[in-house]
């Protein structure tokens, strides 16, 4: 009798300490329950990584030679990602030792939040950079919830901000959200511009088109979208909505002066595009060398994405998506195309928005394939093997 009351007593028990922590989570604010999710999935993913790290063996021949040599002028720091020795290494050194004619390629935005949080914390290039990624991740989430909300809401679509942000988290190459890289602080910044600008205030998606274009050169093209959406509402004395169109511009070109002023030539960043094989040589010979068998899956999911923005948003969208798309191709290869599409984030508001609409079997299709290669990714990536 005694056992069995201890039995029910600790399942009791057990059973309070759940529904206390389910009435926890529902009062929580939503900001909370997105970041909270955002760190268990970082913490999933990185940890993932760091046991392939462990149990797989390592593969000297996958590490390149050009972030190798930059490798080794940098201070000792955090092992796991120093030696996979791709962008990272290069965007540490940039925050080490300032820029040289290849490193120029890497916008200065993130180096430089990554040079200063360095120097507050007193920690080594790459650890600053890591915790950069992931706290703009989790910024990301918050907004990009935010953001499908409104939309979803003003252009009277039935579609949880959640679905956007699932699709986003298992998609193949969203590893680069929690890693040394500046694809989690440029999505944060598009993001936040969009959703200002939809809110309609100008100013603040102004200053956040300016922080994009300073943080990689797909900035740009965000005012490209806003540019265009001034034309299709031919509301021309509204000449407010055209501040974030110059101030993407300003972006690049306040970077194009310091290279100016710095090495004498402005559009230094696209010269130092050729170490990659982009911007130069033959590009049919450059497509064969750079093509990669994951553009198989990639390229008609792509598709899919550009044909739901072209249905359930608007045009201008869809040009600044087809634009975004074409944008690397167009450097004459293909090397990161995976990678740049995970930051087109209209393609994944337009995927949500279409979503119930698509077969059961269709959907359940697209989240295994994403998740297994997202594992894969996963893997190759934490073992130093180039993914994209």
């Amino acid at each position: 009798m005694k056992s069995n009351r201890k039995s029910v007593s600790l399942s009791s028990s057990i059973a309070n300490l759940w529904n206390g922590l389910v009435r926890f989570v529902a009062a929580a604010p939503i900001w909370a329950k997105v970041s909270a999710l955002t760190i268990l999935y970082a913490l999933l993913v990185l940890s993932l990584g760091m046991y392939a790290s462990q149990v797989i063996s390592d593969n000297p021949l996958y590490i390149n030679s050009i972030s190798y040599a930059y490798g080794q002028h940098l201070v000792a720091s955090s092992g796991q990602f120093m030696q996979s020795a791709w962008d990272t290494t290069l965007y540490a050194s940039v925050v080490q030792n300032g820029y040289d004619h290849l490193t120029v390629a890497f916008f200065p935005l993130y180096p430089l939040l990554g040079s200063g949080l360095a120097k507050l914390l007193d920690v080594d290039p790459v650890t600053a950079l890591n915790l950069i990624s992931i706290v703009a991740s989790i910024l990301l989430a918050v907004v990009l919830y935010h953001w499908a909300r409104f939309e979803f809401k003003t252009r009277k679509v039935k579609a949880s901000p959640w679905l956007v942000l699932g699709l986003v988290a298992i998609f193949p190459t969203a590893l680069y959200l929690f890693v040394p890289y500046s694809e989690s602080l440029f999505m944060l910044l598009t993001a936040g511009a969009f959703f200002a600008y939809r809110k309609e205030n100008y100013w603040l998606a102004a200053l956040l088109a300016f922080l994009s274009a300073m943080t990689r050169p797909q900035g740009l093209l965000i005012g490209f979208y806003f540019f265009l959406d001034y034309l299709f509402a031919k509301n021309w004395k509204d000449w407010k909505k055209l501040l974030p169109a110059f101030g993407a511009g300003l972006g690049l070109l306040a970077y194009m002066m310091y290279l100016w002023y710095t090495f004498g030539n402005p559009l230094e960043f696209l010269m130092a595009q050729q170490y990659w094989g982009r911007l130069s040589g033959d590009p049919v010979k450059m497509f064969a060398l750079t093509f990669d068998r994951a553009l198989l899956w990639y390229v008609p999911i792509t598709l899919m994405g550009l044909r739901f923005v072209y249905r359930y948003l608007d045009r201008p969208m869809f040009w600044y998506s087809l634009a975004f798309v074409l944008f690397p191709v167009m450097s004459g290869s293909l090397q990161s195309v995976s990678r740049y599409i995970l930051t087109c984030l209209p393609l994944f508001l337009g995927t949500a928005m279409a979503w119930y609409k698509l077969k059961p079997a269709g959907r359940g299709a697209y989240i295994f394939s994403c998740g297994m290669l997202l594992m894969f990714n996963v893997v190759l990536f934490f073992n130093f093997y180039w993914v994209a």
